[in-house]
């Protein structure tokens, strides 16, 4: 591991960030994949299992431990205390390939970079790659800190892109979105409660179309318009989550106004 350490340094101001909780399984092969970097830090939420003792095996990697609200709010605070040029965010469960790593470099010292850049994502369920599901899966990972934030959102927030300059990357980082069934669903479940938190802050409600028929078109568009269903079990069992996870994302968000409802009348 000490030759993997020294890492190949290029000094044109990238800092890695790499957000964490509870990702022994995965947070060894995030930090290899950007030993490149200038810097590399890893932001724990923290974690109850071996991820912060595995990350402090690598030198120079530097680990910091803040609680835990949402991602936005983490990768906000993080990017906050960052004042290098730019910033390469990264998931524990996603890996940047040689490929990538060489555009990377190349992007950030031409004279004519974007503020920003969209990176695609090739998804493994249970090791394999899916090749349809997802195919189109994309993030801005890849921007300025200075200039960037993240929306205040609870769930699936981005990079807010507006008034920016934003180019998108040729090669795909690589996402193990999922390794252990029970683990993901019950990632699936918070995502589903922080995406009705969103939705109730803004006045939504959950309708019959939004409970009965709106994860039945979200199976359609994974399973047929995706082609999900030509990934096999995999594909075909992800969609099905997708439309559940719609599902539950209605009933939280009728669940959020009756309780509302019941305080108000109490």
């Amino acid at each position: 591991m000490d030759e993997v350490n020294k890492g190949d340094r290029n000094g044109v101001g990238i800092v890695a960030l790499i957000t964490t909780y509870n990702e022994e399984a995965h947070i060894r092969e995030a930090i290899e994949s950007v030993l490149w970097a200038d810097e590399i830090r890893v932001v724990d939420s923290y974690s109850t299992d071996k991820t912060v003792e595995y990350a402090r095996q690598y030198p120079g990697v530097r680990v910091i431990q803040h609680a835990y609200e949402n991602a936005a709010a983490q990768k906000n605070w993080a990017l906050d205390s960052i004042d290098a040029p730019w910033v390469l965010i990264l998931d524990a469960d996603e890996r940047i390939t040689p490929e990538l790593r060489d555009e990377i470099l190349h992007t950030v010292q031409s004279t004519h970079t974007a503020d920003a850049y969209w990176i695609g994502r090739k998804n493994y369920a249970w090791g394999k790659p899916l090749r349809f599901l997802w195919r189109t899966d994309k993030v801005v990972r890849l921007f300025r800190p200075q200039r960037c934030r993240y929306q205040q959102l609870s769930v699936h927030a981005e990079i807010d892109t507006r008034g920016l300059r934003v180019g998108r990357l040729r090669h795909r980082m690589l996402h193990y979105t999922l390794w252990d069934w029970a683990r993901y669903l019950e990632k699936l479940r918070r995502y589903a409660y922080w995406g009705a938190l969103d939705r109730y802050r803004r006045g939504k409600r959950s309708t019959l179309w939004s409970i009965c028929l709106k994860p039945i078109a979200r199976l359609i568009k994974h399973l047929l318009i995706e082609g999900g269903i030509l990934d096999g079990k995999r594909g075909v069992i992800l969609s099905l989550t997708m439309a559940w996870t719609v599902f539950m994302r209605s009933v939280f968000l009728y669940e959020m106004h009756l309780r509302a409802k019941d305080t108000f009348h109490s």
